[in-house]
Formats: structure tokens, C-alpha cells, sequence
């Protein structure tokens, strides 16, 4: 957690040093919260209950929240910093549940137009601390994944009188290298809607 508090803070230090390089009093530092709802990659777990019903988790699916800032570069162009947490899990059973948790560092580049009411953007997510993590009998399912490098494409569609808000729907990709040897890398492409908030 030690180093999630210092990518954090060097987030937060990125931007304070480009607002004293930013003149133009239009252009100022803005924080954001962004959440999606995500789809796809390969399966990770597939488990069979007592009651012979199945739940199964994606290496792509997960519940994605973030914090962070947006730096404009431009009256149109703009840099989006954030750090979040993905997470999804089985359901939930009396024997033990499994949990697949990333964090992703984000440093997305948009261009928006808020007359026309969109805004585009593509980027780089560094995923962290990847933990597959099962409890009481599903321990035996738990794995740990090697950081992960990947690509993100969005598109959003500003919404609200304000255009304080956008919803949207992105694209990323990426894979997973389990830290045990001998297992083969996971595919964990996904593809979700977006709704995201800044003042």
C-alpha cells in the first residue's frame, strides 16, 4: 500500500508542477472520478457449487473505480491521471469465495469538444498488485499476477447542463503473467461502459 500512496503522490505532483507551468487562466487542474463496469478475457476461475450451480470470474471483468486529475494541455486536448481499483468476485458461497483485485494506474490523452459533446482519448494502464484470491476451500484457487502493461481506447458523451459529467464506453488491453512459472500468461481484454465526474 506504501507504494500505491507514492504513485499517488506522484500523480498529485505531475499535475501541481504543470498548473505553475500553465498561463492561461482557462486551463486549470481539475479533479476527477471515474467508474466503469467491465467485460471480457479469458476465464479465470469457473467453479461448481453444491447445489450444482456455476459462477466463474473473467480476467477482464471487474467493478472499476478511480481518483485523480485531469491537466489540460490545450482549449481541446487534455491529460487524465488516475489510480484506481478493479475488482470482481464469485459468488459468494458458505465454503469460500474467490476475489480478483487489480489496481490501474492510468495516463490517458483526450481531445474534447464540449459544443459537439464528446471527448476521445486513448492511453497507457499500468495494472498492479494482480491477486487472485480465494478464501477457506477455494484457497487453493489463489495466484498472484506479475504487473501488467496495457492500452486503453475511450469514448464519452458529455451529459448534464454543466457537462460536468460524461458517459461512455472503453476499450482496454492487456494480459497477465501469473508470478508462478509454468503457467501460461491470461488474456484479460475487456471491453465496459463509463460514467465519469469532475466540478
Amino acid at each position: 500500500m506504501k507504494f500505491l500512496s507514492g504513485l499517488f503522490l506522484f500523480i498529485l505532483g505531475f499535475n501541481h508542477a504543470w498548473a505553475n507551468e500553465t498561463t492561461e487562466s482557462s486551463l486549470k487542474i481539475t479533479p476527477v472520478v471515474a467508474s466503469a463496469l467491465e467485460f471480457g478475457g479469458d476465464i479465470l476461475v469457473d467453479v461448481t457449487f453444491s447445489d450444482g450451480s456455476k459462477s466463474n470470474i473473467e480476467a477482464g471483468r471487474g467493478i472499476y473505480i478511480s481518483g485523480g486529475f485531469i491537466t489540460p494541455l490545450s482549449n481541446f486536448f487534455e491529460i487524465q491521471s488516475t489510480l484506481g481499483l478493479k475488482w470482481t468476485s464469485t459468488k459468494q458461497a458458505k465454503n469460500g469465495v474467490v476475489d480478483w483485485v487489480r489496481y490501474p494506474l492510468e495516463f490517458l490523452g483526450f481531445y474534447h469538444n464540449k459544443e459537439l459533446n464528446f471527448r476521445a482519448g486513448a492511453g497507457l494502464v499500468y495494472q498492479l498488485a494482480n491477486n487472485l484470491k480465494g478464501t477457506d476451500d477455494a484457497s487453493v484457487l489463489s495466484m498472484k499476477f506479475e504487473n501488467s502493461l496495457g492500452f486503453v481506447v475511450a469514448g464519452e458523451y458529455y451529459i448534464g447542463a454543466e457537462k460536468n459529467r460524461s458517459l461512455g464506453l472503453r476499450y482496454t488491453s492487456i494480459s497477465y503473467k501469473p508470478q508462478t512459472s509454468g503457467y501460461p500468461s491470461v488474456n484479460g481484454n475487456s471491453f465496459g461502459v463509463s460514467l465519469t465526474f469532475w466540478p
